[in-house]
């Protein structure tokens, strides 16, 4: 005997589809701050991938469009100021907002990152709360910066 208790009534639940999470391109070469910024990353919602070097940043932005870059500076094959300079250059990558960060002492580093079309830098040490700010606010405005 099949009994119904009644709940027949019961509207069903609407599915809503989730939105699609936020990615990041992550170009470090140093491993432990790829490790620890992908953490960061991942806790922040993105699904991240990582480069160690310069070389494929281009060809992997245009391929993966993400929501954001975070892009070291100083990179053995690259100079992450010429790179971001590409990035803005390039019609497939320009609106992508690019986070430079750098442990640098250049006097003229954010003046040559803005030049380059970023509009966040973090000098390292950063931070962590500071770069969970900046994180945000370029992956919700791809369009604007701080300035």
């Amino acid at each position: 005997m099949n009994q119904s208790f009644g709940l027949d009534y019961l509207p069903q639940p609407e599915t809503v589809p989730l939105p699609p999470p936020r990615t990041a391109l992550l170009v470090d070469d140093d491993q432990l701050q790829l490790e620890v910024l992908e953490h960061r990353l991942h806790k922040l919602g993105f699904q991240v991938t990582t480069l160690n070097c310069g070389s494929q940043v281009l060809q992997t932005a245009k391929s993966l469009q993400p929501h954001l870059i975070l892009l070291d500076i100083e990179l053995p094959d690259a100079d992450g100021i010429e790179l971001c300079q590409g990035l803005s250059d390039d019609t497939q990558t320009s609106d992508i907002p690019v986070v430079l960060l750098s442990g640098t002492e250049r006097t003229d580093v954010v003046r040559a990152a803005r030049s380059a079309g970023s509009r966040f830098f973090l000098r390292k040490p950063y931070d962590p709360n500071t770069l969970a700010l900046v994180i945000d606010h370029a992956a919700r405005n791809q369009t604007e910066g701080w300035d």
